[in-house]
């Protein structure tokens, strides 16, 4: 009687779960909808208008938009990685290609905070396997913390090294580093480095690492204070 009554129990906890994460998605669609027809109004007010004010304020509102959309997609994910939905389809990539795209898309954002990203390509065909939108989405976080953390003129490093079955990336930049204390909390959920001027729900680390992970790599971080801060992580090499 006890082993039903744990059974049935069991069973209303699992579609509990399974409407949670419905309700949650279907609310992050609706959001992220609602988010687009602001973005696309504020961009046509940037386009149409001369007046500079009201430009910088679609600017701001498309910011905006854009921060909020990526909270929505970083709650959706732990959603996803608590119900064991979260999944990632690996395919062989070009990691050269790879580097030119991050190159190429963050670039712009450095030099507008007066840093440098110094990406190095790789001459010769590299190819690992990996779903490329998730590991963007790591390069994306990982690049957000050093442009936070790391001051004016600094400069960031990513590049990548081959070794035996799997490829390493490092993304190292020379900001004001990570106490030996904070380390080891630096991928825990909700977990902020920064306390007393929190950003976002500090979730993005945590994401990072489930997602290399579920392509069978590691993730880690080295950091001396005064010293700058080095994210490394690894995937497999393709066959």
């Amino acid at each position: 009687m006890a082993f039903d009554l744990a059974g049935a129990a069991l069973a209303r906890a699992e579609a509990d779960g399974n409407r949670r994460d419905d309700v949650t998605g279907m609310v992050a669609h609706d959001l992220r909808g609602a988010l687009t027809v602001v973005v696309i109004c504020a961009r046509m007010i940037v386009d149409e208008t001369k007046e500079e004010s009201t430009r910088q304020a679609a600017e701001e509102i498309t910011q905006a938009a854009g921060r909020m959309e990526r909270l929505l997609t970083d709650m959706l994910d732990v959603t996803r990685i608590d119900a064991g939905t979260f999944r990632i389809v690996k395919r062989p990539h070009n990691v050269g290609e790879l580097l030119h795209e991050v190159q190429r898309a963050y670039g712009p954002l450095f030099l507008d905070r007066k840093m440098s990203l110094l990406v190095e390509g790789r001459p010769s065909p590299l190819v690992a396997s990996f779903d490329h939108d998730r590991i963007v989405q790591v390069f994306s976080n990982l690049l957000g913390n050093a442009l936070k953390f790391t001051p004016a003129k600094g400069t960031v490093d990513v590049h990548v090294v081959e070794r035996a079955d799997e490829v390493e990336f490092t993304v190292r930049d020379n900001g004001p580093g990570i106490s030996s204390d904070a380390l080891p909390h630096l991928f825990e959920r909700f977990w902020q480095l920064d306390t007393e001027a929190p950003r976002g729900l500090g979730l993005g680390l945590y994401i990072c690492e489930k997602t290399v992970q579920a392509h069978g790599g590691r993730i880690w971080a080295e950091s001396e204070l005064g010293k700058g801060a080095a994210f490394h992580f690894t995937l497999p090499v393709a066959a």
